[in-house]
C-alpha cells in the first residue's frame, strides 16, 4: 500500500520544506515589524544558520525513524530504506522549521511603533522593485532573497512530478527554469546595488571584514548565476533537440 503512494508522498515531502520556508520568512517578517530597530531583532545571518542545522539534525532524525519502520516487516522490499530518504526526512526538516521559526514570535515586541511615513513606501513600491533597485540592507538582499530564494527555487526544481508525469511537465519545468533565472537576475542585481550603497554610505569607515563580506557575496552571486546560465543554454539545446526530433 505505501508502494502505491510513493510517488505522492515523495512530492508532497520535496514540496514540504518550501512551505516550511516560506513560513520562516513569513515569521521573520513580523518579527521585524515587531522590532522596528535593526539592533533590537534577532539577526538574520543567524536566523538562517539555526534553521539550516535544525533542518539538517531533524533530516536525521526523520532518516533514521523512517527507515526503521519502512523496513521493519517481513514484506519490505529492498528500496524500503527510500521512504526515509525521500519522505520522513524531509518532512522532518520541514517541521523542524515550522517549529524554531515560530520560536521567534515568542519574542516580545517593542512599544515603539513603526513610523507612519514609512507605511506609504511599503504600500506603493513593489518587493521587486525595492530589490532591483537595492533598498532592502545588504544582508536580507543577499540571505533573504538570493540565497534562501535560489535553494525554494531548486527545491521546486527538483519535485519528483516533473520526471514521472507526461512529455508537456518538461517544457513546463523549463517555463520554470524561466522564471528562476529572471529571480536570480533580479536578485543579484539587488545585491550588487545593496553593496554599493552600503559601500558608498560607510565610506572609509568600512572594516576589512565588511569589504570581504561584500567581495564574497558579489563573487557567489557571479558563479551561481554563471552556473545557471550555462545549465539554463544546456535545457534551450535540450528542447530544441526535442521539438527537432519530433
Amino acid at each position: 500500500m505505501l508502494g502505491k503512494h510513493f510517488l505522492f508522498l515523495w512530492s508532497l515531502a520535496f514540496l514540504s520544506p518550501v512551505v516550511a520556508i516560506f513560513f520562516a520568512v513569513r515569521c521573520y517578517a513580523l518579527h521585524s515589524r515587531r522590532r522596528p530597530q535593526s539592533e533590537r531583532r534577532f539577526p538574520l545571518v543567524w536566523y538562517v544558520i539555526v534553521l539550516f542545522l535544525c533542518a539538517i539534525i531533524a533530516y536525521s532524525f526523520g532518516l533514521y525513524f523512517g527507515n526503521s519502520w519502512a523496513c521493519s516487516s517481513p514484506q519490505s522490499g529492498n528500496l524500503c530504506g527510500l521512504i526515509g530518504i525521500f519522505v520522513t526526512g524531509p518532512f522532518s526538516s520541514a517541521l523542524a522549521i515550522f517549529l524554531v521559526s515560530g520560536l521567534l514570535l515568542l519574542l516580545p515586541a517593542d512599544d515603539a511603533p513603526i513610523a507612519a511615513d514609512d507605511a506609504p513606501s511599503h504600500a506603493t513600491t513593489s518587493w521587486y522593485r525595492k530589490l532591483w533597485q537595492g533598498q532592502y540592507s545588504f544582508a536580507r538582499s543577499f540571505w533573504g532573497f538570493f540565497i534562501l530564494g535560489t535553494f525554494v527555487g531548486v527545491i521546486i526544481g527538483m519535485n519528483p512530478v516533473f520526471l514521472f508525469l507526461p512529455v508537456f511537465l518538461f517544457f513546463l519545468g523549463f517555463g520554470f527554469q524561466l522564471c528562476l533565472f529572471a529571480y536570480e537576475i533580479t536578485a543579484g542585481v539587488g545585491v550588487w546595488r545593496s553593496a554599493n550603497a552600503l559601500i558608498a554610505a560607510s565610506g572609509p569607515s568600512l572594516k576589512f571584514n565588511g569589504s570581504m563580506k561584500i567581495i564574497a557575496a558579489k563573487t557567489v552571486v557571479v558563479l551561481v548565476i554563471g552556473f545557471y546560465s550555462i545549465r539554463l543554454l544546456r535545457i534551450m539545446f535540450a528542447v530544441v533537440n526535442h521539438v527537432a526530433g519530433r
